[in-house]
């Protein structure tokens, strides 16, 4: 039985979120000490986005029980 063939895609969505994010943290702070506000508002309008569609898509997969493992 495959039980981390299952997780694989959550585990993607995680790692490809995450990593976007932290890139995107990084713009916003160079916007920030360069002081361009609007650029900066819309990074962090982009992060939180980001955010919200990571989300959406790893909540299914992390609640979708796995096919042939007993309960406990």
């Amino acid at each position: 039985m495959n039980v981390t063939g299952h997780l694989q895609p959550l585990i993607t969505i995680t790692a490809i979120t995450s990593t976007t994010t932290v890139i995107l943290l990084l713009v916003l702070a160079g916007q920030l000490l360069r002081g361009r506000l609007r650029r900066a508002a819309g990074s962090l309008a982009a992060i939180a986005l980001l955010t919200v569609v990571g989300l959406a898509a790893a909540l299914p997969l992390g609640n979708t029980p796995l096919i042939g493992v007993p309960s406990p």
